[in-house]
């Protein structure tokens, strides 16, 4: 496997496992990541709801808040430009024929913008698991499961 396919896979478990964490203390108390209803963004709120549900101390609690806020950073730089990507996407649709290369380009900027952050939502993340207890450890684990069941049912629909 390439090194770049795996800092991108290690990069996405990054954000499934907080994303994981985040998502179940939201389904549990209704904190959200900014959609409509006045979800909250990710980030403060959203550490104080799992820091809650895990009984984090609060240098646990920092160290979740320092991987939330190198995932919104890397979310800020895979989210620049937007709008002038969707309508470049659109303007690709829109043409006779897909300009592939410059699709894939478009992917490409994206990925490198993944691979730009991931070593400090590694270490970020890494910091923040190893500080944690076996049981919290498992509370993590459960997390994920529930998150990864979930996910798993509506897939299902798309198999066939």
């Amino acid at each position: 496997m390439k090194r770049v396919t795996k800092v991108v896979l290690v990069t996405l478990a990054s954000v499934g496992i907080v994303g994981g964490a985040a998502a179940y203390a939201g389904s549990k108390g209704g904190c959200g990541f900014g959609h409509g209803n006045g979800g909250h963004r990710m980030g403060g709120h959203m550490v104080e709801r799992i820091s809650d549900r895990m009984d984090l101390s609060a240098d646990q609690e920092e160290k979740l808040d320092n991987v939330f806020d190198e995932m919104r950073q890397m979310r800020r730089d895979v989210m620049r430009d937007r709008k002038d990507n969707i309508q470049e996407v659109l303007s690709l649709l829109d043409a006779p024929k897909l300009d592939q290369d410059k699709a894939m380009a478009m992917f490409n900027d994206k990925a490198e913008a993944i691979k730009q952050h991931a070593p400090e939502i590694v270490a970020a993340l890494a910091e923040f698991s190893d500080g944690l207890s076996p049981e919290q450890k498992q509370q993590v684990r459960d997390m994920m499961e529930h998150r990864f069941d979930r996910y798993g049912k509506s897939e299902e629909k798309y198999k066939e």
